[in-house]
C-alpha cells in the first residue's frame, strides 16, 4: 500500500504539518495509548476508528503522520481522519450533493475563533464528519469507490 500517492498529495503535507516528525505510516495499534496520545479527543478517535472503521469490508485503521485515519487498502487513499475534536472525510464525487444535502458542513469554527475550510485545505469531496448515521454508509462507498478509482485521478 502505498500512502504516499498522488491522491493523498494535499492531506498528507497538512497531516506531517501538525506533527512533523511521526512516521507517514504506521498500524493502528503501534502507539501506547492510541486514544490518549494521538492529538484528538478519544471520541473522535473512537467515532473514526470503532463506529466508521469497523464498518468497512476491511480492516483499514491507521495512524498518518501521527493521526488516526481509515486508509483505502487496496490503494492507499486516506478517507478519514480525526482532527483534534473534529473528524473529516472525503467521499467520492458521487456524494457530494447528498451529503450537502444533509447539511454536511464543510467548515469549522475551532475554539480560538480560526474558521477552517476543509475543502480549500485538501480538495473537493471533504467534510467535517458531525455523527450523521449516514456517514458510516458515505465511508461504506467511499472505500469502495476509492478502491475501484486510480489513485492519480485525484491530481
Amino acid at each position: 500500500m502505498d500512502i504516499s500517492q498522488p491522491a493523498n498529495h494535499k492531506v498528507i503535507p497538512y497531516l506531517s504539518h501538525r506533527n512533523p516528525a511521526a512516521p507517514l505510516l504506521a498500524a493502528f495499534d503501534s502507539k501506547p495509548n492510541p486514544y490518549l496520545s494521538l492529538g484528538s479527543h478519544p471520541d473522535i478517535i473512537e467515532r473514526v476508528w470503532k463506529q466508521i472503521g469497523s464498518a468497512m469490508p476491511s480492516d483499514c485503521r491507521f495512524i498518518v503522520c501521527g493521526t488516526p485515519a481509515l486508509v483505502q487498502t487496496d490503494n492507499g487513499i486516506l478517507f478519514a481522519f480525526a482532527l483534534g475534536t473534529q473528524y473529516c472525510l472525503r467521499l467520492p464525487a458521487s456524494l457530494i450533493e447528498t451529503a450537502h444535502l444533509a447539511n454536511a458542513k464543510t467548515s469549522t469554527r475551532w475554539s480560538n475563533g480560526k474558521v477552517e475550510d476543509i475543502q480549500k485545505e485538501l480538495g473537493d469531496g471533504w467534510i467535517f464528519g458531525s455523527w450523521m448515521a449516514a456517514e458510516i454508509e458515505w465511508c461504506k462507498a467511499s472505500f469502495t469507490s476509492f478502491g475501484k478509482e486510480q489513485a492519480d485521478k485525484f491530481e
